[in-house]
């Protein structure tokens, strides 16, 4: 499963373009983006849609099987949120809607998604709506599953993995890092056996885990699988926080390194727009870059377990819909989706710096260019 190809780790970096727009040729995204950037633009500007997103993240279950330390949807999370699952058929539900609205990739998260024993009857259902499927997975049931899902259809893996120190893993993930790593096996299993289908790695930046970054980096380009990070946001003020980087001078030069890496050819998948401004990030969360522009609400449609539409990820904001009571086509053309989405054009926000609103958005504006 060790690969050494250079042109490999384009190749799977390069796909990343399939999370927003779904679309592996080079030939067709062109002639897709020229097209829709114009029309993002226009929406943008005129302050309400044009066109549908691209883009779908579907929570398909709160439930988890990890506990890590900065998400609510950790098994120690307190309160807990809402843990029944929607019926396989609300799922569908939603997965038809967004694929009429003209979405092009879906991706299915949770919580945990694997916990849900309906999901490659969900994957096999979105490849028949013509959506690429996306998991995002902390991965540690994958070992179990990955050949079902390969059958399904499954294209593309997320697989989040914040350390390959086992301690650190537990510490920052609350699970055991051997059977995350049966996932990462898994999961080049499954790509080597089901192409075109993908896989790379999400990690979320920390104090405990910022100075093996570079290394964690360099062992996964052995398995030609490219790395992407997000820094740890402290949503919940009301606990005290133990993972913010506080050493600005270790975070510049840790960054620094990541992008001299990723210019000497190591998958990193980041802009480096979007990793030059951790260092700020993490010393004033919310001053965002003067040239940044949240496209979130634009592109991409977000729908919680419990089939709320959100209009970006961060949950800052309020619901604008819910998809057991009205249609998505409805709900993103209404009053109400377009009174937060000028909130966000506004940054009227969290004002987050997270992979699906900040990353996606700087995706989008330099795709193409």
């Amino acid at each position: 499963m060790i690969q050494d190809s250079g042109v490999a780790f384009l190749d799977r970096i390069d796909e990343l373009g399939i999370t927003l727009f779904g679309e592996r040729d080079d030939t067709a995204l062109e002639s897709l983006l020229r097209t829709y950037k114009t029309q993002i633009y226009r929406s943008y500007e005129q302050d309400f849609p044009l066109v549908g997103p691209t883009y779908a993240l579907i929570k398909v279950t709160n439930r988890c099987n990890s506990g890590c330390s900065y998400c609510n949807h950790s098994i120690y999370a307190k309160p807990q949120l809402n843990l029944a699952d929607a019926s396989t058929e609300s799922i569908k539900k939603a997965i038809r809607e967004v694929a009429e609205l003209g979405v092009r990739s879906v991706n299915l998260s949770g919580g945990e998604p694997l916990l849900r024993p309906d999901l490659p009857d969900l994957i096999s259902y979105a490849c028949g709506q013509r959506l690429v499927s996306i998991l995002l997975t902390n991965g540690l049931t994958l070992s179990e599953r990955w050949e079902e899902l390969g059958k399904a259809g499954l294209s593309y893996i997320i697989f989040s993995l914040d350390s390959l120190d086992a301690e650190q893993y537990r510490r920052q993930r609350g699970a055991s890092f051997k059977q995350a790593w049966k996932g990462v096996e898994a999961a080049l299993l499954l790509r080597d056996k089901y192409p075109p289908a993908a896989v790379h790695i999400t990690t979320v930046v920390t104090r405990h885990n910022l100075a093996e970054l570079p290394d964690f980096v360099q062992k996964m380009a052995l398995y030609a699988v490219s790395v992407q990070f997000s820094p740890y946001h402290h949503f919940d003020t009301r606990v005290p926080d133990s993972n913010t980087p506080r050493d600005s001078t270790a975070v510049r030069e840790t960054i620094n390194e990541l992008i001299s890496l990723q210019e000497s050819g190591c998958p990193i998948a980041n802009s480096r727009a979007y990793l030059e401004h951790f260092p700020s990030f993490f010393e004033q969360p919310q001053v965002l870059p003067s040239w940044y522009r949240c496209y979130a609400a634009y592109v991409g449609v977000f729908i919680d377990a419990e089939l709320n539409v959100r209009p970006c990820w961060s949950w800052s904001l309020p619901i604008v819909g819910n998809l057991e009571q009205d249609e998505l086509r409805n709900v993103w053309y209404s009053s109400s989706f377009n009174q937060q989405r000028t909130r966000v054009r506004k940054l009227e926000c969290s004002r987050c710096w997270l992979l699906c609103t900040a990353e996606l958005s700087i995706r989008f504006m330099e795709w193409g260019q």
